[in-house]
């Protein structure tokens, strides 16, 4: 019947694409960044059984700008393998707290000249943007993990010889 060949179809399908779908399923909606979580979710439920195989990975991009293109998985990557654990220990903020995030992040969408207001203490083992120049530059913080070693600070540098006079006197000033 049409219901069973459906049925198999269905579950063909989740056995295929299921690894790629489990922190997704923890974190919700991405859009941008689905195909990279839904990679790292692959990487992190078949590990060592995807070293040596293809792997497809497909971003609709709203259509007007998808890409598809195949990753060869020639090792695994140095990472912490729990994320679940790491989903698990998130932070949760009442509904009025998660109102002020979205309306600070809304205030500084788009704009330059800022600096980051950090109320509380922040992960480590990962960069934090700190400011946005008058430029549009961005300066980020590296806030250390014990076991991780990543090298910082970061800072993205404009080459003066693309501004223009007015842009070069600018960044003077500041």
């Amino acid at each position: 019947s049409i219901e069973k060949e459906y049925q198999s179809s269905f579950v063909k399908s989740l056995r295929k694409v299921g690894p790629s779908l489990c922190l997704a399923t923890r974190i919700g909606p991405m859009h941008t960044a689905a195909a990279y979580t839904n990679l790292t979710s692959l990487l992190l439920e078949k590990r060592q059984s995807l070293v040596g195989k293809s792997i497809l990975l497909f971003s609709y991009g709203s259509g007007a700008a998808s890409t598809m293109y195949r990753l060869k998985a020639r090792g695994l990557p140095v990472t912490n393998w729990d994320k679940h654990a790491e989903l698990d220990g998130r932070t949760y903020h009442s509904a009025a707290a998660f109102d002020a995030l979205s309306e600070r992040y809304a205030s500084t969408w788009g704009k330059f000249g800022w600096t980051a207001a950090v109320e509380d203490e922040q992960p480590g083992g990962a960069y934090y943007l700190t400011e946005c120049d008058t430029l549009g530059r961005r300066a980020y913080r590296l806030v250390k993990h014990p076991d991780m070693h990543l090298q910082g600070p970061l800072s993205i540098a404009i080459e003066d010889s693309r501004l223009s006079k007015e842009e070069r006197a600018l960044t003077k000033e500041g």
